[in-house]
């Protein structure tokens, strides 16, 4: 099997010096494996302002290992890569032996990507990774819902799709239903966590806890507060929730002295619609320094804020996985989050799920998560027995289905135009 891998948007980021998040994950976990698996048989595609360029075996080899050291100095490197990949593409543009694997929504309802597409003669598979901006367009921004459901009918064009977990194909199969298209093939892979999870502090029942309910006279004289944080993951937009948390911390404000208060702290990138709320983060007026607002965080750092963090809050809307609640509990970090089916699916009933519309009820668990409480203790007993999704089985479930679909559509003498 032949497979030419579109890594235009994860070439974009590095290039910007962005590390990679959700979306290129996923790209990143696909350049690794088939890297490692099928090397000689791996092309990727760079697409680039209505131009593009599929590169040779040998120069998406060199790419593909400047994209897995991910050093922000390299950009260099990755600009005479580039360059030399491009001029390739006159001697290496013919892909109708190759299937083509497209990682990331970006360009699928533009009529220059189908061109592309065409004249590189690639027959594509693409990875959904959620309907949100469907099912959940007041969490997106306006017209966003117009433009996915137009790139998921141009993906009804693909040999089929892959997505992340059986919530994400039900939403499918509804959508194409509704739409009156026949249904795609699709399989789903859950997402693997990338994280390296040694013991850590966070898998102790003795990580920094709370001396006591947050009482006044016990904060005065115990330093161990200062230590005492909870973590929150994800871009700042309205789907994510920081409003609960930010209301919750100043209720905690209101009812007890700011020192016994554990801090909170927010990592995740500026993203769209929470102006205000931004404005709230880096307001220490209110919070007295107990919320910290962590916007360029890399892996080493995440994982080291993980290591000592009472739990992860993930008050979520909606999501079409949810991998910084996967990756939390992957590092033996306890999650307070809000009631999915897509979370009971892969983290079944491991974390505590909590309703959105109970303040009362965060804010009980988040004073007993800050102690070694029973509730605490138990999910922790839960999570050693947990089994994370990973990237292995990922693979296993995808590759046997690429297989198949380009042994009926490009590998056989007889395969379809």
């Amino acid at each position: 099997m032949h497979i030419t891998l579109d890594v235009s948007r994860l070439v974009l980021r590095f290039l910007e010096k962005i590390d990679p998040t959700g979306v290129d994950r996923v790209t990143l976990a696909y350049v690794r494996h088939l890297s490692e698996c099928a090397p000689d048989k791996t092309r990727a595609l760079i697409r680039w302002r209505g131009l593009s360029g599929m590169l040779s075996v040998s120069s998406s080899r060199e790419l593909f290992a400047l994209l897995l050291r991910g050093y922000r100095d390299a950009g260099a490197l990755m600009t005479a890569c580039l360059l030399r990949g491009i001029v390739s593409t006159w001697f290496n543009g013919d892909g109708s032996k190759s299937l083509l694997i497209q990682t990331a929504h970006q360009d699928v309802e533009n009529p220059v990507f189908w061109r592309n597409l065409r004249w590189h003669k690639l027959r594509p598979v693409f990875f959904v990774h959620d309907l949100i901006p469907i099912t959940h367009p007041i969490f997106c921004r306006e017209g966003e819902d117009v433009l996915h459901r137009e790139r998921l009918l141009r993906m009804h064009q693909g040999l089929g799709l892959i997505t992340n977990s059986q919530a994400s194909k039900s939403g499918l199969e509804d959508f194409y239903r509704h739409a009156g298209r026949k249904q795609p093939l699709i399989v789903v892979g859950a997402l693997g966590c990338d994280l390296i999870a040694p013991e850590l502090v966070a898998s102790s029942a003795n990580s920094s806890p709370a001396s006591d309910l947050f009482s006044s006279e016990n904060a005065m004289r115990n330093d161990s507060m200062k230590s005492v944080y909870f973590v929150c993951l994800g871009t700042i937009e309205p789907r994510k929730n920081h409003r609960l948390l930010l209301d919750l911390w100043k209720q905690l404000l209101l009812n007890f002295p700011a020192e016994s208060v554990p801090v909170l702290r927010v990592i995740g990138r500026s993203g769209w619609g929470c102006e205000a709320l931004e404005q709230e983060l880096l307001d220490a007026e209110w919070h007295k320094g107990r919320v910290q607002w962590l916007q360029d965080c890399d892996d080493t750092q995440l994982q080291q804020h993980m290591q000592g963090a009472r739990a992860l809050l993930f008050p979520t809307h909606t999501e079409g996985f949810g991998l910084p609640l996967a990756e939390a509990m992957a590092t033996g970090l306890p999650v307070l989050a809000s009631d999915l089916a897509v979370f009971r699916e892969f983290a079944e009933d491991v974390p505590e799920y909590l309703p959105l519309n109970d303040m009362q009820a965060w804010m009980q668990a988040v004073i007993d998560y800050a102690h070694d409480s029973q509730r605490r203790l138990s999910q922790l007993e839960r999570i050693r027995t947990w089994r994370p999704p990973s990237w292995e089985a990922h693979f296993a479930a995808v590759m046997p289905w690429l297989e198949e679909q380009w042994q009926q559509h490009i590998g056989m003498p007889n395969a379809r135009a």
